[in-house]
């Protein structure tokens, strides 16, 4: 059983199709007896949509949501995300240089969990 946290762009940063790419990219990362971690961005993008995911493939799912609708919040779930996951992937659109997916990222490298970043 691993924690994989799966992380990346908010809805508005992806173009009308590119929401099936990334279920099935997600698809292709979870297995059965993984846990899901994520942070159910209130903007959806990757986060929903691996929620989603999630739930049809029946994983469990551990969702940190931010206490404030503020860096400081979202800074705190991150760090959280980060902290609770064995891997973490990063799912980005193409050209996308900064997002809370890419600052999860670079925490957890920084503090020697498993990442790998997604460009679709």
């Amino acid at each position: 059983m691993k924690r994989i946290a799966i992380v990346g762009a908010s809805g508005s940063h992806w173009k009308e199709g590119d929401k099936e790419k990334v279920k099935k990219t997600i698809r292709g990362l979870l297995k059965k007896g993984d846990i899901l971690v994520s942070g159910g961005c209130p903007f959806r993008g990757v986060d929903i949509w691996a929620e989603e995911v999630a739930s049809e493939m029946r994983i469990e799912q551990a969702i940190f949501l931010p206490k404030t609708n503020n860096w400081s919040g979202y800074k705190a779930r991150n760090i959280r995300i980060a902290r609770e996951c064995d891997m973490l992937y990063d799912i980005e659109p193409k050209g996308r240089v900064r997002s809370g997916g890419i600052w999860t990222m670079n925490y957890a490298k920084d503090i020697g969990k498993d990442v790998k970043q997604i460009i679709l």
